[in-house]
């Protein structure tokens, strides 16, 4: 009974005593503990009491792997044998992969004719993305989300899978909390992106499947909807005194070998009821061998536009912004604003298919790579003449903007950065920086694949601050690019950093002549 009542606590269940009495609400928490976990369903257990099956589940992960399931994953494509065996096995859902093979030559994603085996035997599926995920070497692309995401949305769509499903994504290894915290949670971050993005025009959702742990820390940041549990994996640390995911739909407990014609291995998966999965899928028409070359090439397009655009955003600090809204095109995406001495500062950003050539009243910066994968010479060389003209700067304040727009360019490795002021009035001041290349596929001449990202910086002075308008107009057009880079670049810095001085943001705009005045209540920090 003691058991009991600390596996009930470890497992989230208040027994309200740790002294062996087997009282009503110990009793009342096991059958809470035992619906919860789906124990009911094959007749093994007495809701509220204690046999060996529901203290299996108590005390592991997978526990008792002898109980029935009404759920299942398998590598195999199923034939028409198969499928039906397993819903004459009592089996109401199986999980499909959408990609893959095993090993190098043995496919095991989801095909047309399996399709129709699976919907003619009343079957349920629940789809499955695992292009790798077995270590975190491959969570450490930073990357890998935004691709993983690309490939799971075009093969669900080849495949016919219908609005809405929810695709589980794998964290298939041990992991620990720093790790889920550096890489695993970014990885969902990029695939949530995608899936909010105009990429995803069947409105996919995101379901994850890995140890308990890391789908509950995944589930509470609102990057998953529902969780696929690897519980089979006793030994993982996140399965190991966690409980499982409130918002578990499947869980895995144990792999057997499943008689059929042929027998086939599947993992025997509890079943909680808040994902049905795939009843139909969606008729899918035919397609030409040149129909499908040219749909993966402009997958492969999107793919990239969506890395070139994350891998800017990431390190002007501003993918986090974007999460709510997705990447969509030709369209103002808000960023924030904040409050300055003088006014204040909106941020917003426009993703365009579309590269517009720089002009003359613009500062450009071509981004080229030698051939060790560096920033060759002469790149390097005018992102530091433009740090060079920032001599108001100090030292480090100037470092902090080469290296930014370094990192920037070493990110996307190929396009241009250009920086423009593209509006001034003697109460509203605009700022551009615009990254982006018309050509992120060089061997397909004639496949449009430009990308583009300006983030446009709003400067709006209060009733008791103006612009100095004369003084700005007048000024070399290099020049007023180099200001206006300075008051991006600054303004990022101190924005972004807490308990930074806006009122040095404000000095700065007054010494370069964009503002006539500081008004005598903008002596505090903001």
């Amino acid at each position: 009974n003691k058991l009991v009542q600390y596996g009930l606590y470890f497992n989230g269940y208040d027994p309200g005593r740790f002294d062996g009495i087997y009282d009503s609400n110990v009793e009342n928490q096991v059958t809470r503990f035992q619906e919860f976990h789906a124990l009911t369903h094959g007749g093994l257990i007495t809701l509220g009491e204690v046999n060996v099956s529901t203290m299996k589940s108590l005390l592991t992960s997978k526990g008792d792997t002898s109980r029935s399931a009404r759920a299942c994953d398998c590598a195999t494509v199923l034939n028409q044998q198969q499928a039906f065996d397993l819903k004459a096995a009592g089996y109401t859902h199986v999980g499909r992969y959408l990609t893959g093979y095993v090993g190098n030559h043995i496919p095991k994603y989801l095909t047309p004719e399996e399709v129709t085996y699976i919907e003619n035997a009343r079957l349920n599926v629940f789809p499955i993305y695992q292009a790798g995920g077995y270590n975190l070497e491959y969570f450490q692309n930073l990357s890998q989300g935004a691709i993983d995401a690309q490939n799971a949305i075009h093969a669900a769509e080849n495949i016919g899978v219908p609005n809405n499903t929810i695709i589980y994504f794998a964290v298939d290894f041990d992991c620990y909390e720093h790790q889920i915290d550096q890489y695993i949670i970014p990885y969902f971050r990029r695939i949530n992106l995608a899936f909010r993005s105009q990429t995803n025009r069947k409105n996919y959702r995101v379901g994850i499947y890995g140890p308990r742990y890391v789908c509950t820390k995944v589930s509470n940041m609102g990057l998953a909807v529902t969780s696929f549990v690897a519980d089979m994996s006793t030994g993982f640390s996140c399965n190991m005194g966690f409980p499982i995911p409130k918002n578990w739909a499947f869980d895995q407990f144990f792999e057997t070998s499943f008689t059929s014609i042929p027998s086939f291995p599947i993992d025997k998966d509890a079943f909680s009821g808040r994902d049905n999965g795939i009843i139909w899928f969606d008729p899918v028409p035919s397609k030409t061998e040149e129909e499908i070359k040219k749909e993966n090439l402009m997958v492969e397009i999107e793919k990239l536009r969506t890395k070139y655009v994350y891998d800017v955003l990431e390190q002007l600090g501003y993918l986090d912004k974007i999460m709510d809204t997705g990447l969509i095109y030709n369209t103002e995406i808000y960023l924030g604003t904040y409050l300055l001495p003088t006014g204040t500062i909106t941020i917003s950003a426009e993703i365009s298919t579309e590269v517009r050539e720089p002009a003359t009243t613009e500062y450009s910066i071509p981004i080229d790579m030698d051939n060790l994968g560096n920033l060759t010479i002469g790149c390097q060389n005018q992102i530091a003449s433009l740090v060079t003209e920032l001599n108001v700067f100090e030292s480090e304040d100037g470092l902090k903007f080469e290296k930014m727009l370094s990192e920037i360019a070493l990110s996307v490795r190929f396009g241009n950065i250009i920086l423009s002021a593209p509006l001034l009035t003697d109460n509203c001041y605009e700022i551009s920086v615009c990254i982006g290349t018309d050509d992120l596929l060089p061997n397909e001449s004639n496949i449009d694949s430009g990308i583009s990202l300006e983030i446009i910086f709003k400067i709006e002075a209060d009733k008791d601050n103006r612009f100095n308008v004369e003084e700005f107009v007048f000024t070399d057009a290099l020049d007023m690019v180099v200001m206006g880079a300075a008051v991006v670049f600054y303004g990022i810095t101190m924005i972004s950093a807490a308990g930074v001085s806006s009122v040095a943001l404000a000095s700065y705009l007054l010494a370069m002549g964009l503002i006539t005045s500081i008004s005598s209540d903008d002596t505090d920090e903001v």
